[in-house]
């Protein structure tokens, strides 16, 4: 049984795997890490399949079994077929164009430039496939930088992503905007956002969402 459910999760499950990802230029990458995705808990399936057995079933539902990675344990994407398991729904983040997308049912439905972390430190947003972690409106984000060991600042609108701390936010403080900023001037690993393009975005992200940064 557990070589069964191992092979499942080597075929199916999409937790730590690498996708091909159709970006918003059309092009296709390949892209590796982050939390995004599910798996089989080994021994909890076997556990249900004894039983399953024992009791003359013909079906079982795994969804009890499954788990993730990050803030939600229970794993995400599980009906979602398509798309490598992302599905239609999802933010799309370029690191080389400096952009995010966001799509629903594969329609797009918002997007804003952005200000990534700083290439020149090593504060670069992490490359993978994450999730939005939790929002929060208003919210204080704190923690530490290069050159800045502690800070805090309010934003009005914050989406994380990743569990170091990452996310999309408003940064009213930010003068430069363009799309060369993140090289020498970015953020400490988030996405900075236009305030004026944030609400929008925060309206369009939605908890366990797929995020996808290339």
């Amino acid at each position: 049984m557990a070589n069964k459910i191992s092979e499942i999760n080597q075929k199916q499950a999409t937790l730590g795997k690498q996708i091909n990802f159709k970006t918003n230029s059309g092009n296709t990458v390949q892209v590796s890490g982050g939390t995004y995705g599910w798996a089989l808990d080994t021994s909890s399936a076997t556990k249900h399949l004894e039983n399953a057995w024992l009791e003359n079933k013909s079906t079982l539902e795994a969804k009890p079994d499954i788990y993730g990675k990050g803030y939600l344990t229970y794993g995400l994407g599980y009906n979602n077929l398509t798309n490598d398991g992302i599905g239609s729904t999802y933010a799309e983040v370029s690191i080389s164009a400096q952009r995010v997308w966001l799509y629903k049912n594969g329609q797009q439905v918002a997007t804003s430039n952005i200000v990534t972390g700083k290439h020149s430190t090593g504060e670069d947003t992490p490359k993978g496939v994450w999730y939005i972690m939790y929002k929060q409106s208003p919210s204080v984000l704190s923690g530490s930088e290069a050159g800045n060991s502690n800070y805090s600042v309010k934003v009005k609108y914050w989406a994380q992503f990743t569990n170091s701390g990452c996310g999309f936010h408003d940064a009213s403080w930010r003068t430069n905007w363009s799309s060369t900023a993140y090289l020498n001037d970015g953020s400490g690993g988030c996405a900075n956002t236009p305030s004026d393009k944030m609400e929008n975005i925060y309206n369009n992200l939605s908890q366990g969402e797929p995020v996808i940064v290339y």
